[in-house]
């Protein structure tokens, strides 16, 4: 009868503090679609059958306020989401439909998620100095080391993803606290967020490499653009009488850009110091844009040749106006993603820390309760 009542309480307990969210989480809920009730459903039948169903209900309701918190913060800052999907054993996700404009905004979405984390469990400390009852122990420690497990600076953890405002060095740093953790305990997720956090650190120090392309590409282009409206100029000069001029005219640009063609293939001193003035020697861009420059050329080549293809050069104008305003945007991105100011890595750090230090403290709040009463698992 003791445990009956004990358990009964629980109970009890349980749908007070999901009463007190229930506001907010009918809010929320209209967010998510079907896909987040099954999957959550599979994530608590799988956590239930191994772990109890009170452990099942307490992981799936902490992570489901944690993936909210980055839900909340994405609209605030006018992205679009998908809805939350649960994972069994691996946790929870929501995709972001678009890319944040920078560090800061990728840095504000993922502290969401840690954020209300903290929260989700704050109340579970009050209910067991109420009732005594381990279970509630158990869900701060649990809390706690779900969302500190999160602030590793690994991306494509959140605390990955806040350390974009200090420096996304910090990746590497991560990266060699993981590799303890994965000899203690070599788990699969553990594995695979070191997998894709070394993938990332990668491609963040191969950003510099990728800006010096990108503005080589943008240079050809530009070239590209101008050859076409010098082109059309001429046309419109001799195409209408179909003359001699006009044949030949063709035939000298085609020459012309075939010239350019092996030039680029010789990899001649005075083309790469014309059209390539950042490479700095290094082989490896030299290479992709000459490459790059040399499918220009045998666009143009091409188009001079057939009539068919001429005839479309408006349409290849609109063509490589787009590719130019697309490279343009990646070179600004790529440029100013990650500048932050003075103060605004201060109060990242801060903020940081910060909740570092307070998931810290419940932790061991959390867990010197369940070493006093024994491992929790019904």
């Amino acid at each position: 009868m003791t445990v009956l009542k004990k358990n009964t309480a629980g109970i009890i307990a349980l749908l007070l503090l999901l009463a007190s969210k229930l506001k907010w989480v009918l809010a929320l809920f209209k967010f998510a679609k079907l896909s987040t009730l099954v999957s959550m459903l599979i994530s608590f039948g799988a956590y239930a059958m191994l772990y109890g169903w009170k452990f099942g209900i307490a992981l799936i309701y902490l992570l489901f306020v944690h993936e909210m918190g980055h839900l909340v913060a994405a609209k605030r800052k006018g992205i679009a989401t998908s809805p939350a999907v649960f994972i069994p054993f691996m946790g929870a996700v929501i995709g972001m439909k678009e890319l944040p404009k920078n560090a800061k905004d990728e840095a504000y979405i993922a502290y969401g998620g840690p954020l209300f984390g903290l929260l989700s469990f704050l109340p579970a400390v009050p209910l067991y100095l109420w009732t005594h009852d381990p279970f509630w122990g158990m869900v701060v420690g649990l809390g706690a080391l779900l969302n500190l497990f999160n602030l590793l600076p690994v991306s494509p953890l959140d605390g990955g993803r806040i350390v974009t405002v200090l420096s996304t060095k910090i990746w590497f740093v991560g990266l060699l606290a993981l590799i303890p953790l994965m000899i203690i305990d070599p788990s699969a997720i553990l594995v695979l967020i070191f997998i894709i956090g070394l993938i990332t650190w990668w491609q963040r120090v191969r950003e510099n490499y990728e800006l010096s392309v990108t503005k080589g590409e943008l240079s050809i282009l530009e070239e590209a653009q101008s050859v076409y409206g010098s082109m059309e100029e001429n046309k419109s000069v001799y195409e209408p009488i179909r003359s001699a001029e006009w044949s030949e005219y063709k035939e000298r640009m085609a020459t012309a850009y075939r010239l350019k063609g092996k030039q680029v293939l010789l990899k001649s001193e005075e083309t790469k110091s014309f059209y390539f003035p950042f490479l700095q020697d290094d082989k490896k861009k030299e290479k992709a844009l000459l490459q790059f420059q040399k499918e220009q050329y045998q666009r143009l080549v091409r188009v001079l040749e057939n009539e068919d293809e001429w005839d479309k050069d408006y349409e290849e104008l609109s063509h490589i106006q787009k590719e130019i305003e697309e490279r343009e945007k990646k070179v600004e991105k790529l440029k100013t993603y990650y500048l932050t100011t003075t103060k605004e890595k201060w109060l990242g750090l801060a903020a940081y820390l910060l909740l570092l230090v307070v998931l810290g403290g419940f932790y061991l709040f959390g867990t010197n309760i369940m070493s006093e009463i024994g491992p929790f698992i019904s």
